[in-house]
């Protein structure tokens, strides 16, 4: 965490691309367990978020580092 939550340029996009990496493999996995299904068609749709993470990802290189914000939501709660 004390790397990525600096306010470095380097630190930004290295938790950013994280982020990217772990919601991108979260779609991939759910993508191969649905489309193992037979009865399930064009499933290849699940696979549409990842072109908006991607874009959001790149809009958040301009100064929203992402892990920032996460941890103090996760390690406060969710209210504050």
């Amino acid at each position: 965490m004390p790397v990525v939550s600096r306010d470095y340029w380097i630190s930004l996009f290295l938790g950013n691309t994280l982020y990217l990496i772990a919601f991108t493999y979260y779609i991939v996995i759910t993508f191969l367990g649905y489309n193992a299904l037979p009865f399930l068609h064009h499933t290849e749709i699940l696979l549409s978020p990842i072109a908006v993470f991607v874009i959001l990802w790149a809009i958040t290189l301009f100064g929203y580092n992402l892990p920032k914000h996460v941890a103090r939501a996760l390690i406060v709660g969710r209210g504050s």
